[in-house]
């Protein structure tokens, strides 16, 4: 048993590190490869105070968003209502061609014996 600890055990980890970790077990690989982080005081304290400024950020982003969707809302009842409005023109404007049309057709009715009159 203590032939294996002695030889194979650092034998094995001389093959692994000559093989890039590749055999290695994970939990060993990860032991040995990994970076471990340690933040000090201050450290900490930036980061709580980038983690509030993304967070007010957010907040203005989601703030913004929903004023867009508010004014597109706002938006689309207008178009809504100017398409109404031009439905209800081209309406008036075709009642409107119409009655000319026959106060023109009137006009050359009436316009016709006169000239046959004269002729």
């Amino acid at each position: 048993m203590r032939f294996i600890t002695a030889i194979i055990i650092p034998l094995w980890l001389v093959v692994g590190a000559l093989s890039a970790g590749w055999l290695w077990p994970p939990q060993v690989r990860e032991y040995i490869l990994t970076q471990r982080i340690t933040m000090g005081k201050s450290d900490l304290k930036e980061s709580e105070q980038r983690i509030e400024e993304v967070k007010e950020l957010s907040k203005g982003v989601t703030d913004v968003h929903d004023e867009i969707l508010i004014e597109m809302k706002t938006n689309r009842t207008d178009v809504v209502a100017m398409t109404r409005q031009v439905a209800d023109m081209r309406v008036q404007m075709t009642a409107e061609m119409k009655d000319i049309k026959e106060i023109m057709t009137t006009l050359f009715d009436l316009q016709q014996p006169r000239s046959n009159r004269y002729s």
